[in-house]
């Protein structure tokens, strides 16, 4: 829960404040019914709604649940329990603890205990309503179309920081950040972008609208933070009309000068070099070092 707290602080740039609390081990909840009744063992056929509403029934009443934006289950560690963590929401048909009615709610554990990245990964759903960038088509591709970026796409990847537009979304880079560049703008334009973990107040996103719910997005991404992938700049675009899990966002390509750089050989390979034309625009890394990137964004 610490690393937990750290990350949305950092993510956040300072402007998101966590706070939480852990449950006495006396008053950890059990159920009368086994995890095999509730298909968290074998796992494959897991109703981990019902289990949360159950679990939620039974929080102690020393608990204001009403206080809370989430309650947090973690099951214990057991790699036979191999469910999925889940996150929702419960306003529309609450549950009521003893202290209250439970806001949201999420669940993780089993064959991956004590993961601040995945029950980070279940808060963002309920907390800042983010959806789940991967795809499960084929099953079980995941990540996919979007490899490991974005803690929403990848929670066990190498670059878990948040994609810009995230954080445009939850109001953590402001409007004088993101660099829009609609159909009224001049045909050529040059931009600098800081790295999207670069807490100043510098541009961190360029940013076409493509009509029908859909933006290209190109950002920069250093090995900074919670990231430890090759440093460039990342082209993709987000497309609202897609649900989550159905991979609602697509990389269209990375962007760099080191001609040591090779892609990621993967079901779905993202290109790679110096220049990409995409979505009707083409997108050209000028110079780049440790403070950020120089690009040149062209409308055809």
């Amino acid at each position: 829960m610490p690393e937990f707290k750290r990350y949305f602080e950092t993510v956040s740039y300072g402007r998101a404040v966590v706070s939480y609390d852990i449950a006495d081990v006396s008053d950890h909840v059990i159920l009368n019914r086994t995890a095999e009744s509730f298909g968290l063992i074998p796992g494959d056929r897991a109703n981990t709604w019902d289990f949360i509403r159950a679990a939620a029934r039974e929080v102690p009443a020393r608990y204001d649940v009403t206080s809370y934006d989430v309650v947090a289950f973690e099951v214990g560690a057991n790699p036979a329990a191999n469910f999925w963590g889940t996150a929702i929401p419960m306003p529309d048909d609450p549950v009521r603890a003893e202290s209250g009615e439970v806001k949201y709610a999420t669940l993780s554990g089993g064959w991956q205990p004590a993961s601040w990245r995945l029950i980070a990964h279940e808060v963002a759903h309920v907390w800042l309503g983010f959806e789940d960038l991967y795809t499960t088509e084929p099953n079980p591709d995941y990540d996919g179309t979007f490899w490991f970026w974005d803690l929403m796409n990848s929670y066990r990847g190498e670059a878990p920081e948040l994609i810009s537009w995230h954080r445009f979304l939850a109001g953590w880079l402001i409007d004088d950040q993101i660099r829009c560049v609609s159909e009224t703008a001049p045909k050529t334009s040059i931009h600098f972008l800081s790295p999207v973990q670069d807490a100043s107040p510098t541009p961190k996103a360029i940013v076409r609208p493509l009509g029908n719910g859909a933006v290209l997005v190109v950002e920069s991404r250093r090995k900074m933070g919670y990231d430890v992938a090759e440093p460039g700049v990342l082209v993709y675009v987000f497309d609202t009309s897609i649900p989550g899990g159905r991979g609602p966002i697509i990389a269209r390509g990375e962007l760099t000068l080191d001609p040591a750089r090779r892609p990621i050989v993967d079901r779905f390979v993202i290109p790679l070099g110096d220049e990409l034309t995409t979505d009707g625009v083409r997108v050209t890394l000028l110079a780049s070092d440790e403070s950020g990137d120089l690009i040149q964004f062209d409308i055809l």
